[in-house]
């Protein structure tokens, strides 16, 4: 369940059964959304922070119980900027993440963009990188990444 307070959302995850609740996005966020895993044993949830800036937050769900899972490392979308955008954008520039599709039960499509052209149309280049994880109980993998054309 999501609630807000004055302009930021948190997520609260209730076991109906057991009555036990837990935090999983305490932090507060513009809005949040849950993707569930087909089998119900995982749940993405994307986090719009800021109006340029977006995350996703990996758990599972087992017996009552929720656990985060961290995503891998180098999923950042400015990873994959040419050089010569880097150099003029510094460390600015929008990007997020969003879950797109459960592929099964244990495969996700997550999307990493950024939107540097919103900066200067004559430096600026957006870039959306595809990953494909793969969870393993409380373990994230990226089995296969591609660029989206026109991006």
């Amino acid at each position: 369940m999501f609630y807000g307070e004055g302009k930021m959302v948190r997520g609260i995850f209730a076991h109906i059964t057991t009555g036990g609740t837990a935090t999983i996005y305490p932090g507060g966020a513009r809005s949040l959304s849950a993707l569930w895993s087909p089998d119900s044993h995982y749940v993405a949830l994307d986090a719009d922070r800021t109006k340029y800036r977006g995350e996703v937050k990996l758990f599972r769900v087992e017996h009552g119980k929720i656990a985060e899972i961290a995503l891998p490392p180098n999923m950042d979308a400015r990873n994959y900027l040419s050089a010569d955008a880097k150099e003029h954008l510094g460390s600015l520039a929008f990007e997020g993440m969003r879950a797109k599709r459960w592929i099964d039960n244990s495969k996700i499509e997550i999307v990493s963009e950024t939107a540097a052209s919103r900066l200067d149309s004559s430096k600026g280049e957006d870039v959306a990188q595809h990953f494909i994880i793969e969870l393993s109980r409380d373990e994230a993998k990226i089995i296969k990444t591609y660029a989206e054309k026109g991006a």
